[in-house]
């Protein structure tokens, strides 16, 4: 059961958006990622069917210049999601020097500063961990199905929880919004193995273009999935020159195809891996027609496409429900992406240093564009390899250094922080920092030649304290 106080404050900020004057404007800001472009969504829905004026943006941070940018709209409630949990002192004195009247954050990360004057509505404040639960999707979705009463809402959701992996082990009011998009006939659960997942995908493609986990030899390989698939004996198509899906297999060649997985992936040198670790629920939503928005996961990567490739307003607005052309748009950069990532993931390799618990990824003198940098160290952090350890990657944004980190359970379990560490880093470098113990990031202003030497010795001092 989701926290009664948690559902209290969405709905205290949905009457807050219901008091805005049609006649003024309501201000979104939002991060670029899958999650956030999903909430987006979701209040680009909700303010379209209230009939309210609205402007929407998204950005990659929550800089000083993006807070000073959003705070100057003219607005009757500004509105920021996916951010800002972690910049509350910076809001407010910026919200103070523009006169703004009021600012509502939906938002999942870590709090830092004092929320008085801002009303924040976040799960971390009644004891949620919100990097497991509860993400701004799913806080958005959620509020916008209590005012219009609109099933989408639970899709726009679990879109965004399953960008976050919130949706394969859902809790709170992520596991509420999926029961309800299961009763409103919205979603289905199919439990199948990891590698099936990208259902939608021709299949020599969609069992290698599976990153969790991470499997280097074998992820994002479209030659060895074709290999393999001729091996299990299947026909790549199915005539017309249309492509086999996992859904054209009978449970016969599912099974074929995945022993000759299993054997390949075992003699790559993976010895730990088992079949019934592999399984993973798959979300299905059976009133989507587009073969790339039938499942959670095609969708979500859709999404996320968007907003890696800087078109961040399409997967606004596709998340939102909207379809025709722009569907086809994002089908293209979706493509792009997989591109994109098969190469910045060749590089990784050749720039990554281990060092004990730690693995530095330090892609700065590559051409990998900066928000690659989330997907990347996820990717790492669930794959056989560095499962156990804490990944760092870095990247040049412009003038600016992004760091992406992600930590195992087992390491925050002794007192890891990571969104202590990178606003630590923010403080230390310039910049700013925050997320969550498993999952943060920064963004900094320089590097003085010690910047690598400090992230190992503040990971090693909070897994020593």
């Amino acid at each position: 059961m989701a926290s009664t106080g948690l559902l209290k404050d969405l709905k205290a900020a949905g009457e807050k958006i219901l008091d805005v004057p049609d006649d003024e404007y309501i201000a979104v800001l939002t991060h670029y990622d899958a999650d956030g472009l999903s909430a987006g969504g979701a209040l680009l829905r909700l303010l379209e069917g209230l009939g309210k004026k609205y402007i929407i943006r998204s950005v990659t941070d929550l800089s000083e210049d993006n807070v000073k940018s959003f705070l100057r709209v003219d607005a009757g409630l500004h509105i920021i999601t996916d951010l800002g949990s972690g910049e509350l002192d910076k809001i407010k004195m910026f919200k103070e020097s523009y006169n703004v009247r009021e600012v509502v954050i939906l938002d999942h990360h870590k709090v830092g500063g004092d929320p008085e004057d801002i009303f924040l509505v976040n799960p971390e404040l009644y004891g949620v961990d919100g990097g497991s639960a509860d993400c701004a999707a799913v806080l958005s979705s959620y509020m916008g199905y209590e005012l219009l009463d609109d099933p989408y809402f639970t899709e726009i959701g679990l879109v965004g929880a399953t960008g976050d992996m919130q949706v394969y082990d859902p809790k709170d009011l992520t596991h509420k919004i999926l029961e309800e998009a299961i009763r409103q006939k919205m979603a289905e659960k199919i439990r199948d193995f990891i590698f099936f997942q990208n259902r939608s995908l021709p299949i020599f493609k969609a069992i290698t273009w599976t990153y969790v986990p991470y499997i280097p030899g074998f992820s994002g390989r479209d030659d060895i999935g074709l290999r393999l698939v001729k091996k299990a004996g299947i026909e790549v198509e199915k005539g017309s020159g249309v492509y086999k899906t996992v859904d054209d297999l009978s449970d016969y060649e599912k099974n074929r195809l995945l022993e000759e997985i299993l054997h390949y992936i075992l003699g790559l040198g993976v010895d730990d891996l088992k079949p019934r670790d592999l399984m993973i629920d798959i979300i299905m939503f059976p009133k989507e027609d587009h073969y790339l928005l039938r499942y959670s996961l095609d969708f979500s990567n859709l999404v996320s496409a968007a907003g890696r490739l800087g078109r961040d307003s399409l997967g606004i607005i596709v998340a939102s429900g909207v379809r025709g052309d722009y569907v086809k748009e994002v089908e293209e950069i979706y493509e792009e992406r997989r591109k994109l990532l098969g190469k910045y993931l060749s590089y990784v390799e050749n720039n990554k240093k281990v060092i004990d618990d730690i693995v530095l990824v330090d892609l700065r003198d590559t051409d990998v564009s900066p928000r690659f940098g989330g997907t990347i160290s996820t990717i790492l952090s669930k794959s056989l390899v560095y499962s156990d350890k804490v990944v760092f990657v870095l990247l040049r944004n412009v003038e600016k250094i992004k760091i992406s980190a992600r930590a195992p359970k087992s390491l925050v379990d002794r007192g890891l922080n990571l969104s202590e560490i990178m606003r630590d880093v923010a403080e230390r470098f310039g910049g700013n920092g925050g997320g969550h113990n498993v999952a943060a990031g920064a963004s900094i202003l320089r590097d003085d030649g010690t910047l690598l030497n400090y992230l190992v010795e503040s990971v090693r001092s909070a897994i020593s304290s």
